[in-house]
């Protein structure tokens, strides 16, 4: 599997989960600290949604991605 072939499979992976967030039924058998995490890319501007896991640590709340970022934190390089 070639560096692309692996950030498609990532995409479409992500695109899936997303997808089930959005979809009840499918939502209900999710891990209950599943959810999506947005933002706005620096210098693109570009927003870009990403599922994301999420615990509570005493007082905070730690997500946890499983996405490399470039310098805008968007993936767009």
């Amino acid at each position: 599997m070639t560096p692309d072939d692996a950030g498609r499979h990532t995409a479409l992976i992500d695109r899936l989960v997303l997808t089930a967030l959005h979809t009840p039924v499918l939502h209900s058998a999710l891990d209950h600290g599943l959810c999506q995490l947005r933002y706005r890319g620096r210098l693109t501007g570009r927003t870009v949604t990403l599922p994301a896991q999420y615990a509570r640590h005493g007082a905070d709340v730690v997500i946890a991605l499983r996405h490399l970022f470039d310098a805008d934190g968007d993936g767009s390089s």
